[in-house]
């Protein structure tokens, strides 16, 4: 992605889970008559206390286009997730899942002296607020359930005088634009990568106060992104291109034949079946037309 080719181009690279012993050695905390305490790892063989360890879940995000050369010329970021949900464990992992133990958000970066050091050594910025400027382009990114949650739209509200974003980005396994608040600018738009679902986008078209409710919200009931969009607020607007990947060397092996994907399962959810039972469909880029930003953003 180094390559002059995508200078213009923000990639956000899915997400990655990371997990920290609580004393940041790579070995369990406690004193060695507590209950906490542990003899072995966080990669050993015990069942361990989910408590006993600190989690983390984070997108990288980089702009293409250029060598990173020094921190005050890289655009290279670490998304961190705010919300724990069941959708970002997988059962066959070795470490407890945290969503059993009653754990509802995921540990702060400053508490990881492994992470920061890992992150500064990569010139790799880490974001806990949503929220990256880019060329005078304001852009929020949330992962799946921070949507729904708001995470953005709190940051923008408590960190950044409300101040509203030119493009929103949604990348998650499950969650859809209508489900959370959209706190883009008049002009601005709303896209979204999903795992489990589509894409979808959402042009917002109105002009008034920004309502949380009610930017492209419509009505917020399940996976189903409308390309007519609803109530003047907003625009869903439908793909200008989609290509399925299922030849591509570089995906094989790193997708799920039972999972609904492509072309096919992303024009279901605008109402289009052509979707055959049983089928199997593979991933999918799926391409948008082209938005022009409000004035306010440099060209």
């Amino acid at each position: 992605i180094s390559d002059a080719a995508f200078e213009d181009y923000l990639f956000v690279m899915g997400t990655t889970i990371a997990a920290e012993a609580v004393d940041g050695s790579g070995r369990s905390g406690g004193d060695g008559g507590s209950r906490n305490s542990r003899s072995d790892g966080i990669t050993g063989e015990r069942e361990r206390d989910a408590k006993d360890i600190m989690y983390f879940n984070f997108a990288p995000v980089y702009r293409g286009g250029m060598a990173c050369q020094d921190s005050d010329h890289c655009h290279q970021y670490a998304i961190l997730k705010r919300y724990i949900s069941n959708a970002d464990f997988l059962s066959r992992t070795t470490l407890p899942n945290p969503s059993e133990y009653d754990m509802h958000a995921y540990s702060r970066a400053d508490r990881s002296a492994i992470l920061r050091e890992t992150f500064a050594k990569r010139n790799v910025t880490v974001i806990t607020d949503n929220y990256v400027e880019i060329d005078g382009i304001k852009i929020g990114i949330e992962i799946c359930l921070d949507h729904r949650m708001g995470s953005l739209w709190n940051n923008l509200r408590t960190r950044h005088d409300s101040e509203l974003v030119d493009v929103q980005l949604i990348t998650s396994a499950g969650m859809s634009i209508e489900r959370g608040p959209n706190p883009i600018k008049p002009g601005g738009v709303v896209y979204l990568c999903d795992g489990e679902a589509s894409s979808a986008a959402c042009l917002r078209t109105d002009t008034g106060d920004f309502d949380p409710d009610h930017v492209c919200r419509g009505k917020p009931d399940g996976l189903q992104h409308k390309p007519h969009g609803g109530a003047g607020y907003s625009n869903f607007f439908a793909l200008a291109g989609c290509i399925d990947m299922e030849k591509d060397h570089l995906l094989e092996g790193y997708y799920s034949m039972y999972q609904p994907q492509g072309c096919a399962n992303t024009l279901k959810t605008y109402g289009i079946d052509v979707m055959d039972e049983f089928a199997y469909y593979p991933p999918s880029l799926e391409i948008y037309p082209t938005v022009e930003l409000p004035r306010s953003v440099a060209a």
